[in-house]
């Protein structure tokens, strides 16, 4: 008989039309139970886990372990192979969520979280009388934004939060400057 664990039964119930299930016997309380060929080939030889807690045989251990720092608060954590594989590299995902923030704010985003850049954007507003330079609409308080004319990625570091650099937009005006949000179906844009 090939499978050398379990207790096959007959071969009258070996061969039924079981699904692809084969009769075995449980090796500790012998009932009669019906696995498919891959579990009796893995191993399994007990009816329930009653059976196997009995039998005092200590489960193997099917995944490797690795024990390695967190890279964020250099705490211990235990990962399994297709743990890294998958991409898991923080201990919590509160680590990987104050890890991920991190990454994730360039020095643009830094700038604009300054209070340099703060300082600059209000000093705008006040050149500006608080008035989008564009459509003169000074209606919406609280709804305008400071402008850079010349991008950031084409200025020095030093002159980002330049006041000669930047001009007061009412939202609407500043997103047609960007092209982004246009209200209205684009299809139709063009036609008169």
């Amino acid at each position: 008989m090939p499978f050398a664990v379990g207790n096959a039964l007959g071969s009258a119930t070996r061969f039924q039309s079981h699904g692809g299930k084969l009769g075995v016997a449980c090796v500790q309380c012998g009932k009669p139970m019906m696995l498919y060929r891959s579990d009796v080939a893995r191993g399994h030889r007990f009816c329930s886990q009653s059976c196997a807690a009995r039998a005092k045989i200590p489960r193997p251990r099917r995944r490797r372990r690795i024990e390695c720092a967190c890279p964020f608060c250099a705490g211990k954590m235990t990962l399994t192979p297709s743990m890294i594989r998958k991409g898991r590299r923080c201990c919590s995902n509160a680590c990987r969520g104050q890890m991920m923030r991190r990454a994730a704010r360039s020095e643009e985003q830094a700038f604009y979280a300054s209070t340099e850049w703060s300082r600059a954007r209000r000093a705008a507003y006040r050149r500006d009388g608080y008035r989008c330079q564009r459509c003169g609409n000074g209606q919406e308080a609280g709804k305008r934004v400071a402008h850079h004319l010349t991008p950031l990625q084409g200025l020095e570091r030093t002159r980002w939060a330049d006041v000669t650099l930047l001009v007061t937009l009412c939202v609407s005006c500043h997103n047609a400057v960007h092209e982004k949000f246009i209200v209205g179906n684009p299809r139709k844009r063009g036609r008169s």
